[in-house]
């Protein structure tokens, strides 16, 4: 599968925040909010409005499912059958069985604080896959962060 160009992810960079968008209504109606435990650890992870995460668990990360943003995903390999959460702004989707799984929450808690850092969903989305797309997910600096900051806060 070839690589995706700058000028496709221009074109699908729209498309995906809008389908943040949809899934962070979802996030919002239907999540709950954090046990006193989680908290804290949004404290800890530098969330400035902790009281408005929200928290849905699902068997399944949701991922774009047809078209150009299905293909994009699956080419940079952001959301997959493995992958155990996703942020979107104030919601988190966590894997069912990561519930009981504090750093696998914590690790996604600090991808909210970026997102209250940055300034909400498009700009996030902007940084977050642009990174990915030029150093790969692993590589990508605010996915480095998270894995970091959870190594340190839950060691």
């Amino acid at each position: 599968m070839e690589e995706l160009s700058d000028g496709m992810f221009k074109t699908l960079l729209p498309i995906a925040i809008q389908w943040a968008e949809e899934k962070y209504e979802i996030l919002m109606k239907r999540g709950i909010k954090l046990s006193p435990l989680a908290l804290k650890d949004a404290r800890l992870a530098g969330i400035q409005y902790p009281e408005q995460v929200r928290v849905i668990y699902i068997h399944q990360i949701p991922r774009p499912s047809m078209g150009l943003l299905k293909l994009a995903n699956d080419m940079m390999h952001l959301v997959t059958d493995q992958s155990t959460g996703l942020p979107i702004s104030y919601g988190i989707y966590l894997r069912e069985d990561c519930r009981e799984n504090r750093a696998a929450l914590m690790h996604e808690l600090i991808h909210v604080a970026q997102y209250e850092k940055l300034g909400g969903i498009a700009p996030f989305f902007t940084q977050y896959l642009s990174e990915c797309l030029h150093h790969g997910y692993a590589g990508a600096p605010l996915e480095k962060e998270a894995v970091e900051s959870t190594a340190l806060l839950i060691p």
